[in-house]
């Protein structure tokens, strides 16, 4: 009899642990939830990119960047693509092109420093696109990029 109880002991132990395992298993881990309390706190400016402070000569249209087979692909953090100038000694002309399309936001002339200028919205995730820059004058910038 006490065989019989030490065996129907240890077998509903087992059940018991494995149950518990399950259950412990399927719950999510401190590291994932913090991961995704992270993940989920990075905004759309908060994530921003800031440039070198760069000087470029005056310039009618010119592709940025440069290189025709570089494109810019927005993030998932923002829905728009924004611009902020640190440093802005001229204006400067931008237009938004998306390669998909093929086709160009109109332009929009940006002169003010410490200013989140919204170039295009409701821009999907993963969007390949370049700008086009107009300068007048020799312009020193640095500026934020957020998309």
């Amino acid at each position: 009899m006490r065989k019989a109880l030490k065996v129907l002991l240890c077998g509903v132990l087992l059940v018991a642990a494995l149950f518990v395992s399950a259950f412990t298993s399927m719950a999510p881990s401190a590291h994932a939830a913090q991961t995704k309390s992270t993940s989920a706190a990075v905004t759309c400016y908060g994530q921003a990119v800031t440039s070198d402070t760069a000087t470029w000569p005056a310039m009618d249209t010119s592709r940025f960047p440069s290189d025709p087979n570089y494109d810019f692909v927005t993030t998932g953090y923002c829905q728009d693509i924004n611009i902020k100038f640190l440093v802005l000694t001229h204006p400067m002309e931008f237009q938004v092109c998306f390669d998909r399309t093929g086709t160009c936001n109109s332009w929009k002339t940006l002169s003010q420093t410490n200013h989140w200028y919204l170039l295009a919205t409701d821009v999907l995730p993963g969007t390949k696109y370049h700008l086009n820059v107009r300068l007048a004058y020799t312009t020193t910038f640095k500026w934020m990029w957020a998309d």
